[in-house]
């Protein structure tokens, strides 16, 4: 699978020089900057307390769905029993 795709870019760039383009073939591989790992770093620490915070705010969520839900069902009761003792 990997060679058919080197194929196929090549054949792209065949077909992209015919048209009079000329790409620019050169890849310079870059490492890391200090400045975007350290950026990296402080998205991951962001990302991680925003998680935290949303995981205790969907737990939050969730007890109360339950006691509204035990409410309803408690005022249904309630509603029930009224009718018949009418």
């Amino acid at each position: 699978m990997h060679s058919n795709t080197i194929n196929s870019n090549k054949e792209d760039l065949k077909l992209i020089e015919e048209m009079g383009i000329t790409p620019d073939v050169t890849h310079h591989a870059r490492k890391p900057t200090l400045k975007s790992v350290g950026l990296a770093v402080i998205a991951v620490n962001r990302m991680r307390k925003f998680s935290e915070g949303w995981a205790a705010h969907r737990k939050v969520h969730v007890q109360l769905v339950q006691k509204l839900e035990s409410m309803r069902r408690q005022g249904k009761r309630s509603q029930g029993q009224e009718r018949s003792m009418r």
